[in-house]
């Protein structure tokens, strides 16, 4: 019994320590790594990521997530990478579009960021137009352009009213506009 646990712990061992097509596991690694992440690991945070994109490279969500860890990190040449990647593998993904135009935006390329954004709230299959829109604001405020901002936020509070970052954007930029 004891040799026969041997040979299934070493096969065992073999067949993880190679990194094989497994979207599964990679999906999991894509969530340890952003659990390391956010308690500050980012060694043991890169090494998930990494077997994530080993185990399913042509998944674009964990394309973004490795953009997005990598942006954290202020390394944007390398973040432009994964984000771009993700992009080509699914050009017409609204959470894709989005968060490339967060990266767009968080880069100081604010017109295209905007494009992106509006491109993602536009898609009907995205669940979350407002988030799209609210982030094209805040964009828009970084140019800064506070009349297309509360545009966007308008329109942010159309798909959610109980949008908070909308209405308080909204509330300061009447404040704002009522003083000039």
């Amino acid at each position: 019994m004891e040799k026969k646990k041997k040979i299934l712990t070493s096969h065992f061992l073999q067949n993880t320590s190679r990194e094989q097509y497994n979207p599964t596991a990679a999906e999991y690694n894509v969530r340890l790594g952003l659990g390391y992440f956010r308690e500050g690991q980012i060694d043991r945070a890169r090494e998930n990521f990494l077997r994530a994109l080993k185990q399913d490279p042509n998944s674009a969500e964990i394309q973004l997530s490795m953009g997005y860890f990598l942006l954290q990190l202020k390394q944007f040449d390398q973040a432009k990478l994964y984000y771009e990647r993700a992009l080509k593998l699914a050009p017409n993904s609204p959470t894709v579009l989005n968060n490339y135009g967060a990266y767009l935006c968080q880069t100081g390329k604010y017109h295209m960021a905007i494009k992106y954004f509006l491109d993602a709230a536009r898609q009907t299959q995205y669940l979350h137009p407002d988030a799209a829109y609210e982030n094209a604001g805040f964009c828009a405020l970084k140019i800064p352009d506070k009349k297309q901002a509360a545009n966007y936020f308008r329109k942010a509070l159309q798909f959610n009213p109980l949008r908070k970052q909308s209405l308080l954007e909204i509330s300061r930029l009447r404040r704002y506009t009522s003083r000039e």
